[in-house]
């Protein structure tokens, strides 16, 4: 997540977590991979958002992403890189973007909508380690549309993640950020992740 980026989430009543959630409002708030620090969270509960903004959590709605939403998650997710300096190569996106919807054992995705409108989207990969006892899981982006950030819409985010991963057995989350970016660390620390002081390192190893 870059500066000025923040989440939302929580569940609407009778979906199942996963598919279609509905929720609250605030901001814009993105996650990737090329950042020094990590920071992870067991069975966090993040901050509840002011009750005069439930009001506005009513119009957001998280969506189980589609095949046929892939070229607008393409558009989001272009926009994201490219405001957090990030490579955007189009085939290698579509070809990620497309495993991760068609197959729930590695994530999901959500697009966000805000009164009916797409506004944005968030994504979420599973993985497994030992040091978190098993299945784990790495917060990949949430992303808003500028007229869609501030409003609370990454707190709700946020929920309908820990909600997923509970409903999948994840005992752990994890996301990467900038660690010179106060606010994204702040919004994290809040939500109940916490550093562990170790540093992530990459490297590719395709053909």
């Amino acid at each position: 997540m870059k500066g000025g980026e923040t989440p939302s989430a929580a569940g609407e009543g009778g979906k199942g977590v996963g598919d279609d959630m509905g929720g609250i409002g605030r901001g814009e708030w993105s996650e990737t991979i090329p950042y020094e620090k990590i920071i992870s969270v067991v069975g966090a509960q993040p901050c509840a958002p002011a009750n005069n903004h439930r009001g506005l959590l009513l119009n957001v709605f998280f969506r189980r992403a589609a095949a046929e939403h892939l070229d607008m998650l393409l558009g989001f997710m272009r926009d994201y890189y490219a405001i957090s300096g990030i490579p955007f190569d189009a085939v290698t996106q579509r070809s990620g973007l497309s495993g991760l919807i068609a197959n729930r054992q590695h994530g999901y995705v959500w697009l966000i909508e805000l009164e009916g409108a797409a506004v944005g989207y968030m994504a979420m990969c599973f993985g497994y380690r030992l040091a978190s006892g098993g299945r784990d899981a790495v917060v990949e982006a949430i992303y808003l549309l500028p007229e869609a950030r501030n409003q609370y819409i990454e707190v709700k985010a946020m929920q309908v993640m820990i909600d997923t991963c509970r409903s999948n057995g994840i005992q752990t989350m994890h996301v990467e950020i900038n660690a010179a970016d106060e606010a994204v660390s702040g919004f994290y620390e809040q939500a109940g992740f916490e550093r562990r002081g170790f540093a992530l390192m990459s490297r590719v190893v395709g053909g």
